[in-house]
């Protein structure tokens, strides 16, 4: 296991790499095992900054998910969510199978390890509200902010 922590406009960011795989990105960095710069740590980095500027649109290194298979469906239909916009926890929950799901589909937002590749952020409530987010709403209102600015 390797952990970095990278500093960005959106203040420090932390990132897990398992066997060549990331499994999770951290807005709240609390560990203090760091791993050895590599080519993928420094790919991920130089990502994360791009997409914070709006520089690239979507994130793309391997990774590997540890959750329940409705949890990868909800992160699956999520990344489907078109830069720049966004989608009511409930109709992510019609798009996974479960239309009265939103609260479930609101708990495997939550969950998701790997925010940002998978854009939790894009997730909203029906009546507009932002709802939670792993790393507060100030920064789910900034991921927005960017991708709106960035379209």
């Amino acid at each position: 296991m390797s952990y970095y922590i990278i500093q960005t406009i959106l203040g420090p960011i932390g990132y897990e790499i398992i066997e060549g795989k990331i499994v999770a990105i951290d807005f709240n960095p609390t560990k203090t095992v760091f791993g050895n710069e590599t080519n993928l740590s420094r790919k991920i980095e130089s990502d994360i900054k791009k997409y914070l500027i709006g520089e690239i649109k979507t994130l793309d290194f391997p990774i590997q998910l540890k959750v329940i298979s409705f949890q990868k469906n909800v992160l699956e239909a999520m990344k489907k969510i078109p830069y720049g916009e966004t989608m009511s926890y409930q109709q992510l929950a019609k798009d996974v199978g479960i239309p009265k799901g939103s609260r479930a589909v609101g708990n495997a937002c939550g969950a998701n390890p790997i925010p940002l590749y998978y854009p939790c952020h894009r997730v909203i409530k029906s009546d507009g509200e932002l709802g939670g987010f792993s790393g507060g709403i100030s920064i789910k209102k900034q991921l927005l902010m960017i991708e709106s600015k960035n379209k």
